[in-house]
């Protein structure tokens, strides 16, 4: 993460600590036209009164949200083993390219790439480069395609399992009782 970003989602947080300690203590309290009470003398064990307690079980988040979850989880996996396999297969097309750079083409070679005798060597040399390098710039290409749909499919999972955990969160914890109340 970038130490800007860091530093922003620090900041905010602190000031969102600093927000709600304030507001724990203005909740503590007593309010105007209410009598504080005092707590009850140390004698022992002392129980709530659950008729004062308005706090409902919390519910898990949905299982849409775990089942998108494990599976950005489980593309990612994929994509972390892909990035070793298309290192090996850009070394490999990488020498490849050095061998056609430096190989003597035949009069065969030239036919089977599509060059004529019109055709200026610039042309012709890049036919016979591009049929060279093919197989292996083929797989590099397959390779990257693949990645590239993995971290499209990567990106919708999170996004799905974002926006179920936001309503998660804003229908259970924003409604939360706080210290004081």
């Amino acid at each position: 993460m970038k130490p800007s970003v860091t530093f922003r989602l620090g900041a905010g947080l602190v000031m969102i600590f600093a927000l709600s300690s304030m507001s724990f203590a203005a909740d503590a309290a007593p309010k105007a036209g209410m009598k504080a009470v005092a707590a009850p003398k140390s004698t022992g064990s002392f129980k709530i009164k659950t008729a004062d307690i308005n706090f409902k079980t919390l519910p898990m988040p949905s299982a849409l949200f775990k089942s998108e979850w494990k599976q950005m989880n489980d593309k990612a996996d994929i994509f972390s083993d892909a990035i070793p396999v298309l290192e090996q297969r850009l070394t490999a097309l990488n020498a490849r390219s050095e061998e056609c750079k430096n190989k003597a083409y035949t009069p065969v070679d030239m036919t089977a790439a599509g060059c004529t005798e019109q055709e200026p060597v610039s042309s012709c040399s890049s036919k016979l480069f591009r049929i060279c390098i093919s197989a292996e710039s083929g797989q590099v290409l397959a390779q990257s395609t693949m990645m590239w749909t993995n971290i499209q499919d990567i990106q919708r999972k999170l996004n799905s399992a974002v926006e179920e955990f936001h309503k998660w969160q804003e229908k259970n914890i924003f409604v939360m009782p706080r210290a004081g109340l």
